[in-house]
């Protein structure tokens, strides 16, 4: 893990499963990693107790090469590949998980399906690829 106060690498625990194309997320200071190739299962760090757990919930589907971020303790997984690499799949979905009540949500679509891309959350505003997608506070 990196401080950037101090410039220093440090060594964490080992996840528990080895994970390739997995999207991650930050919700209360824990680290979520959902997915990857050839695999549906979450896995979340307490950086306090330096520990990775594997989370009873499982995703609604295999998924690798999506992005994640988290807004107001909800994370989004936006798009990503639900096939295989002889068979895929991109997908356009964007998906919500709330670790606290450990519910599983649909948020939308996104224009086009992506893989292997990045997103942000700057205030109200999600970036997808470069896009800006404006999300207005309710008045």
């Amino acid at each position: 893990m990196y401080d950037p106060e101090s410039g220093q690498w440090d060594s964490i625990a080992s996840m528990n499963r080895a994970r390739s194309r997995a999207a991650y997320a930050v919700v209360n200071d824990k680290i979520y990693v959902f997915g990857g190739t050839s695999d549906a299962s979450i896995e979340r760090y307490d950086p306090a107790n330096d520990k990775w757990e594997v989370l009873a919930d499982s995703m609604p589907q295999r998924l690798s090469g999506a992005s994640a971020c988290a807004i107001k303790g909800i994370i989004y997984l936006i798009g990503g590949n639900a096939g295989t690499s002889d068979d895929p799949l991109q997908l356009k979905t964007i998906i919500t998980y709330d670790p606290d009540k450990h519910l599983w949500g649909k948020s939308g679509e996104l224009q086009t399906s992506r893989e292997l891309h990045q997103s942000v959350v700057i205030n109200q505003y999600h970036s997808y690829s470069g896009r800006i997608v404006v999300r207005r506070k309710k008045r």
